[in-house]
């Protein structure tokens, strides 16, 4: 298949911040009256933890937003990310990315990252992730099969298939083996392919077939 657009998430996909988003949520929750979420929780709840908190969703994000950056564990690149995002605009594959992951954040590590500059579009704080992909991919005149969404997140596989997109089931990350120890919560949605990480996304498309040492 000739890919040429790459749209990734970021959170579990690209970048490891479960831990920090993690502790920030149960932070949340606690000063909030709730009981804190077990790693296990906070996936099983993913897209929808604040649902039962009878607070203004304003004031919850004002509260997540301030105490992002005092997490104890900072994130940072799961493992190879930045090469697969490098490697993709080397074939010269466009690489975009929508992520519901506040956007001052999602910035911030993408220039830590050293990838802001390879990422277009590239935004944050997005709340329906189909919405802005079918936005996108609709003004692009590019067959649907040769566009991929990458994902870790039954959510994520859910928003590319009905765009229309080939999925990529990333399992590093919140629905993947960090979390349950197998690929299996990931499956439930179906992604066309499933990867071990981004790394192994980008060798599936562009690696060589015929080199031994493929992964």
């Amino acid at each position: 298949m000739e890919l040429e657009i790459a749209i990734l998430d970021w959170s579990g996909t690209v970048s490891d911040d479960l831990e920090a988003v993690l502790w920030t949520v149960n932070q949340v929750r606690q000063r909030l009256g709730f009981f804190a979420f077990s790693k296990r929780e906070y996936a099983d709840s993913f897209g929808s933890w604040w649902r039962n908190i009878p607070v203004d969703s304003a004031v919850i994000d004002s509260m997540y937003e301030e105490l992002f950056p005092q997490a104890p564990i900072s994130p940072k690149p799961l493992h190879r990310a930045v090469e697969a995002i490098k490697g993709f605009r080397s074939k010269n594959i466009r690489v975009a990315v929508f992520s519901s992951h506040p956007t001052k954040f999602l910035e911030r590590e993408a220039r830590e990252y050293g990838v802001k500059n390879l990422i277009d579009p590239f935004e944050g704080s997005v709340a329906v992730k189909i919405d802005r992909i079918n936005a996108f991919v609709q003004g692009l005149g590019i067959p649907r099969d040769r566009i991929a969404y990458f994902g870790d997140t039954v959510l994520d596989i859910r928003a590319g298939k009905e765009a229309g997109v080939v999925t990529v089931g990333v399992s590093c990350g919140y629905h993947g083996k960090p979390v349950y120890g197998t690929a299996t919560k990931l499956l439930e949605a179906g992604p066309d392919v499933l990867v071990d990480d981004l790394w192994s996304g980008f060798d599936f498309f562009c690696g060589d077939p015929k080199d031994p040492g493929r992964n």
